[in-house]
């Protein structure tokens, strides 16, 4: 963690780097890089590999209080900036997905990986809800996987270390 972070009962893995932003209550994975300012806390995501865009925040509103609901986030996500999460969100099932910039996502539990979320024109039946496209990151997208992949393996400061994170996995397939 260097520059303008903060952390507060925080646990941070090897190669991650935090350069800016606000993180409480949290487990954060290997390779999860947030370089601005986001607000985070109570989000568990133990595999990591996956990125925090500027202005996000993944926090539930504890006003103080010691949090009482959480974000479990999925191996590889990224999101983009200004991304919103209302709690609670279970997003482990869908990893190696992408949320678009600026996307607000309810409370809920989401099983498909590989996916682009992002926001939905607003209409009077469906009033902020989000539209998935499930399997987009391999289909249309597989490039940022696989820079993701080379920057897993450039940043890696752990001799000998082997267990870098890759979009084709055992667990992305089942």
């Amino acid at each position: 963690a260097s520059r303008h972070a903060r952390l507060r009962y925080t646990i941070i893995a090897s190669n991650s780097h935090i350069k800016g932003g606000e993180i409480s209550n949290s487990l954060i994975g290997p390779f999860v890089g947030l370089h601005h300012q986001a607000h985070i806390a109570s989000l568990l995501w133990p595999k990591g590999a996956g990125s925090i865009g500027a202005g996000a925040l993944i926090s539930g509103d504890a006003m103080g209080r010691t949090p009482n609901r959480e974000a479990l986030i999925g191996e590889g996500i990224t999101f983009g900036q200004g991304v919103t999460l209302l709690f609670p969100i279970n997003l482990s099932q869908s990893p190696w997905s992408f949320v678009s910039a600026g996307s607000v996502l309810t409370s809920q539990q989401l099983s498909f990986p590989f996916s682009l979320i992002r926001n939905r024109t607003p209409s009077l039946e469906a009033p902020q809800q989000c539209e998935i496209l499930p399997g987009w990151a391999l289909a249309k997208n597989t490039p940022a996987l696989a820079r993701a992949v080379h920057k897993f393996a450039e940043r890696d400061r752990i001799r000998g270390g082997d267990n870098k994170p890759h979009f084709l996995s055992k667990e992305s397939a089942e």
